[in-house]
C-alpha cells in the first residue's frame, strides 16, 4: 500500500474543491459505482456528486488533522481523519470526522466510498 500516493490524492481533491475544479476531480478519481455518504444522511452517486460539485462555491482552506491510514486488504485502503473546510464570509467551518475509502484500478487508485460525520466546530 502507498499511503502518501492515498494522502497526495485527498489533499488533490481538498485542493479541487478549493480552486473550483472539484467536479472534473472527482469524475475522474471516483469509481464508477462509488458513494458519497454526507453529514445529513444525503447518499450521492458519482454524477450526483460531479452535478453537486459543479454548483457548490469554493472553500477557501482546509486542514486535515489525525490522519490514519486503514488497510483493506492488499489493493484498499481507507484513509481516517478530521476534515475542516473553510467558506469565505462569516460562514462557521465545516468539521467532519471523515473517511475515504480508495481501491486499486490497475496502477492507478480510485475512491469507492466517502462518508463524513459532522463534529462540534472549535
Amino acid at each position: 500500500m502507498e499511503a502518501e500516493a492515498l494522502w497526495d490524492l485527498e489533499r488533490a481533491g481538498w485542493a479541487s474543491l478549493c480552486d473550483g475544479t472539484g467536479a472534473d476531480f472527482f469524475a475522474g478519481i471516483m469509481t464508477p459505482d462509488a458513494l458519497m455518504v454526507l453529514a445529513n444522511g444525503e447518499v450521492m452517486t458519482r454524477d450526483d456528486v460531479v452535478a453537486a460539485l459543479g454548483q457548490a462555491p469554493p472553500w477557501a482552506s482546509y486542514e486535515i488533522a489525525d490522519p490514519r491510514v486503514v488497510p483493506v486488504g492488499a489493493d484498499a485502503a481507507a484513509l481516517v481523519y478530521v476534515g475542516t473546510g473553510h467558506r469565505d464570509g462569516d460562514d462557521p467551518p465545516f468539521v467532519g470526522a471523515m473517511t475515504s475509502v480508495y481501491a486499486r484500478d490497475g496502477e492507478t487508485w480510485k475512491l469507492a466510498l466517502y462518508q463524513q460525520t459532522a463534529l462540534p466546530s472549535a
